[in-house]
């Protein structure tokens, strides 16, 4: 697991996986409707994580960075530090200033996604079948997990993405539904607490299985 990953992390961390030869007979990844969305990622963390050399020059052209930016995920892709530096920085904040991991949260409040529904349409669908066909040509079949979220668009939204995946041929999957999600079962809204991990992972417990054998 990588936290706060969206749809440009994966794209290139399957990819960089598929070239250095796995090849395991499904890949399942688990993104949220705003995640798969998001033209955001991780910058110099994904570069070391995640992707290959060749590949950062390519996110560079395709995400519109600058030069610099560019030039930093390349050096990234090959340095340790440089792809850690951010999360070094968080860690030693975290040790030397006091209350620091209570205040983030209200620092970095959640707030719901607004999109365009034909908009959102298009774009699920092409980023399924960017995913579908990048796995497909390494003989690999692939499947999309929707947690559940607090967002009030959560039903409108995997309604969309369940079209989305029809017409790619996208095996999509979501194990908890609109109807059964409550504030009761996250801890802020995104994050599930206790008793929403334990209603998910029963889900994925069943849900799984079936997705390794193509059911």
């Amino acid at each position: 697991m990588i936290e706060d990953t969206s749809f440009f992390d994966w794209l290139y961390g399957i990819r960089q996986l598929l070239a250095r030869g796995s090849r395991p007979d499904v890949i399942v990844l688990m993104l949220s409707p705003d995640q798969l969305l998001s033209d955001s990622f991780r910058g110099e963390y994904t570069a070391f994580r995640l992707m290959g050399t060749s590949d950062t020059l390519e996110a560079g052209r395709r995400l519109g960075l600058t030069n610099s930016q560019t030039a930093d995920l390349y050096m990234s892709s090959m340095s340790a530090f440089l792809g850690m530096r951010n999360n070094i920085r968080r860690r030693v904040l975290l040790t030397i200033v006091p209350g620091l991991r209570d205040l983030l949260p209200h620092l970095n409040a959640r707030q719901e996604p607004v999109f365009d529904d034909a908009a959102a349409s298009e774009k699920f669908a092409l980023r399924l079948r960017e995913l579908h066909q990048l796995c497909s040509a390494a003989g690999v079949r692939f499947a999309l997990v929707v947690p559940p979220t607090g967002d009030s668009t959560f039903e409108r939204w995997t309604q969309l993405i369940e079209a989305a995946a029809s017409q790619t041929g996208t095996d999509v999957r979501v194990p908890v539904k609109a109807s059964e999600i409550s504030g009761g079962l996250f801890s802020d809204g995104f994050h599930l607490n206790e008793a929403g991990t334990a209603l998910l992972t029963d889900r994925m417990s069943k849900i799984l299985p079936q997705m390794l054998n193509h059911q």
